[in-house]
């Protein structure tokens, strides 16, 4: 599609993860990595630390009707591909379920989905795991379970100072209401399932030692989307971390060989 002289066959809409940002390294290496094929769209889902303390998915998905119009303007009628890291591919996959008619009316409709790390079964995995307590610098027998009852009780999440890029110096926090809100929504496995048509084509990467979203939550989400019509991709990538930064070659070569092959 044309826009300014130029033709793009696709764009990006990239969704970061909790304690990341817009301009996280991972946004700006896809960016680089794909404006061959078009632009790509990568907004703050919290600019201010307050505004991350009464974050919630569903207050993000306004953030994605932003990204999608910035989208549309840029190249306008190109099929967008929905990518996110982490607690942003939870937020793609909310997204996605609960307002699909109106991305699919959209003047630039949602075609493609890539899925870092999704965060699939937060609820579940961050009281059986030690998730959280790794993202808190918490003791080593500290679990996620004593994590979350902390968090419910206390009602915040407290986060070591610098876990995120934009706030030098901070120690972040996040409310209760987060997880009350992914409680609301049911975000489990078969919740976060897409529906049959929504989108045709979807990438997951993980990474095998991935210590924060475990990859058995992923495959247990990979197998629940069987038999709706979607064409899926799951890559694990050995020894790949939960940022996949260790493995970032093999993250590109995955991403511009899916995207080259669907696009």
């Amino acid at each position: 599609m044309a826009t300014g002289g130029a033709t793009h066959k696709c764009c990006f809409v990239y969704l970061h993860g909790l304690l990341s940002s817009g301009k996280a390294h991972k946004a700006q290496v896809m960016r680089s990595l794909l404006s061959k094929f078009g632009p790509l769209v990568s907004l703050d889902l919290y600019p201010r630390a307050e505004d991350l303390e009464s974050y919630t998915i569903t207050k993000g998905m306004e953030t994605v009707d932003r990204a999608l119009a910035e989208a549309a303007a840029l190249a306008p009628g190109a099929p967008v591909v929905l990518m996110g890291s982490s607690c942003g591919g939870l937020l793609a996959l909310r997204y996605l379920q609960t307002l699909a008619p109106a991305a699919k009316a959209a003047a630039c409709p949602v075609r493609g989905l890539v899925l870092f790390a999704p965060a699939v079964e937060f609820a579940e995995y961050t009281q059986k795991d030690r998730s959280l307590a790794i993202l808190c610098n918490a003791a080593p027998g500290v679990t996620g379970q004593m994590v979350v009852d902390a968090w419910r009780a206390s009602g915040w999440l407290q986060f070591p100072a610098d876990s995120c890029m934009l706030w030098p110096g901070v120690a972040p926090r996040l409310a209760w209401g987060f997880f009350q809100d992914l409680e609301a929504a049911h975000s489990t496995a078969s919740q976060c399932s897409l529906r049959p048509g929504e989108v045709s084509k979807v990438l997951v990467v993980h990474g095998g030692e991935d210590d924060i979203v475990p990859p058995a939550y992923v495959r247990h989400w990979m197998e629940a989307q069987k038999g709706i019509g979607c064409v899926h991709d799951f890559l694990v990538l050995e020894h790949g971390n939960h940022q996949l930064n260790n493995v970032e070659t093999q993250l590109m070569d995955s991403v511009i060989q899916w995207v080259s092959k669907n696009f």
